[in-house]
């Protein structure tokens, strides 16, 4: 009875259909003609046993094909009183899952990573950074690759401000492959309580996590060597005083501050010392010794900044790094010896330390950078080594220089050099003329600023002979 309910509802369906449009199609591109209501063979075709046999067949396989695409297949549903799964048989032996299985199993459910997807990116040759963060999640994932429409590079680089005063974070994972982190990154990210900074990454810059009130947990990696000045100021972690031992605040192996009421006198850096963080030190008027053993690495920017009455300063074999503004205005240094080990020597490094009398730059230094020793107003002389290949702006401005020897290697010199050097007559240059003629001026072609302005310097004596200038400077 039901099939012939539903055999009659298909039947009347395809009389509609014919009715109101097969009864001008014709079923051939013969010549058209009318058929009386019934006779068009698309009507005999639909009204047979085969049309509804075919039609049922179309209609099951579509919505068949309907329920696979959507994915919504889903496995049969146990009877009631049961459960999906099959229990263990009571004489059936038991047995317990391999370790292997159980390290699939948890690699099976462990969720993977979603990197979060609201940030600014600027690409450069092959690589990318990330510029800046807009969105409001609490956890978030940085990507380790830049996609933006059809650019595509790995990011080595967090940009300064790139979070900042987002209030919104609490936890920021960085991928590996960055290399940087910019100033300035997570000022005022009030909620902000953990940060992760991947290995690999070997500077992190100034006032990184200035005003984070929740700050409690900082990752930082053994790969790290530079760190700004007052990377943690007035953030929760620097406040939290069961962190800080014996006057000193460090993250694992890095001395980040020092309490200047309680760090007095003389100095030894600890054993278990790799990094001194920027401006650990800086202001501290109590210490007059200090003495920086060779297991430490680096020394980073400003951190004895201001430290007045620091007369005796040992660098041990070893240090590497002697960051910007070191020792800045370190007013009664007398003297240092900087050991062979060290490769770099920052910006402005011993600047303004107006007792320094000598100095001895070594051999491992191929640049001597700007600001260097400037305005150390005692300095009489200094030994400028074989292979420097740069001498900064104002490197050796403001000194106590009577006589200065230029390596032949030199290839640049900046601008107002010897400014203010009244003593300073004249230079010497290991090289010839005309490889002192080579030797790239700065600013000297544009601005009119010469590595002899605010000096009396008339002459330079070379290998080959003596250039004089006809012109005071």
């Amino acid at each position: 009875m039901r099939g012939e309910i539903a055999f009659a509802k298909i039947t009347g369906i395809a009389d509609k259909f014919v009715e109101e449009v097969a009864m001008d199609m014709p079923l051939f591109p013969s010549p058209k003609r009318k058929y009386a209501r019934g006779e068009h063979p698309l009507v005999r075709f639909f009204n047979s046993g085969i049309g509804v046999a075919m039609i049922c067949g179309v209609v099951a396989l579509g919505t068949l094909a309907a329920i696979v695409w959507a994915g919504r297949v889903a496995p049969p549903t146990p009877p009631v009183g049961t459960t999906a799964e099959t229990e263990t048989s009571v004489d059936a032996p038991q047995t317990e899952p391999s370790s292997e299985s159980e390290d699939q199993t948890q690699a099976e459910t462990t969720p993977a990573i979603e990197y979060s997807t609201q940030f600014d990116y600027v690409f450069g040759s092959g690589t990318a950074e990330l510029a800046g963060y807009h969105g409001r999640e609490e956890v978030v994932y940085t990507p380790p690759i830049a996609n933006f429409w059809e650019e595509s590079a790995p990011i080595i680089k967090v940009c300064n401000q790139a979070f900042r005063e987002n209030t919104y974070i609490k936890e920021v994972y960085f991928a590996e492959g960055i290399t940087e982190v910019g100033n300035e990154v997570f000022w005022g990210c009030k909620n902000l309580r953990r940060v992760v900074i991947p290995e690999g990454v070997t500077s992190i810059g100034c006032r990184v996590f200035v005003d984070c009130k929740s700050l409690s947990d900082v990752v930082l990696p053994q790969s790290l060597l530079h760190i700004g000045y007052d990377c943690f100021e007035n953030s929760r972690l620097l406040k939290d005083k069961t962190l800080w031992h014996d006057g000193l605040f460090y993250i694992g192996d890095i001395l980040i501050k020092a309490d200047a009421t309680q760090i007095k006198g003389n100095l030894v850096i600890s054993d278990t010392t790799r990094v001194i963080a920027g401006s650990a030190f800086d202001g501290n008027k109590e210490l007059t010794h200090v003495t920086i053993p060779g297991h430490v690495q680096a020394v980073g920017m400003y951190a004895f900044q201001n430290c007045a009455n620091l007369s005796t300063l040992t660098i041990g074999e070893g240090v590497l790094y002697l960051d910007y503004g070191a020792f800045n205005q370190c007013k009664r240094l007398e003297s240092v010896v900087i050991p062979e080990s060290v490769i770099s020597l920052g910006d402005s490094v011993f600047a303004e330390c107006s007792s320094l009398k000598s100095v001895t730059i070594p051999q491992s230094i191929t640049r001597l950078e700007r600001h260097a020793f400037y305005g150390c107003e005692s300095l009489e002389s200094i030994t400028l080594p074989d292979g420097l290949t740069y001498i900064g702006d104002e490197a050796l401005a403001g000194t106590a220089l009577t006589s200065v020897t230029i390596p032949a290697s030199v290839q640049y010199l900046g601008y107002n050099v010897f400014s203010g050097c009244v003593n300073l007559k004249k230079v010497h240059f290991e090289g010839t003329q005309e490889e002192f003629k080579a030797i790239e001026k700065g600013y000297e072609a544009y601005y009119g600023y010469s590595w002899r302005s605010g000096t009396e310097i008339m002459s330079v004596v070379c290998s080959d002979g003596v250039i004089k200038f006809q012109y005071a400077p």
